[in-house]
């Protein structure tokens, strides 16, 4: 049975979002850990969440399905 984990961080500092999604892309492509997906994900003035930047590793499996 394969173990998936999910992490949540939150950073008072937007820059050190998009350095910790690099940091994942690296450890994933050096095949240190296995990244599905990640995604930095933001919270508009108005209160409307954004995702600026992403990976998606899975495939078109999210594009599929809406």
């Amino acid at each position: 049975m394969a173990t998936e984990n999910v992490v949540v961080i939150r950073f008072t500092e937007p820059s050190k979002a998009y350095q910790a999604l690099s940091v994942l892309k690296e450890c994933d492509a050096d095949g240190r850990i296995g990244l599905e997906s990640a995604a930095v994900v933001e919270r508009t003035p108005a209160g409307e969440l954004r995702i600026p930047e992403d990976a998606d590793n899975v495939g078109p499996i999210g594009a599929a399905s809406g």
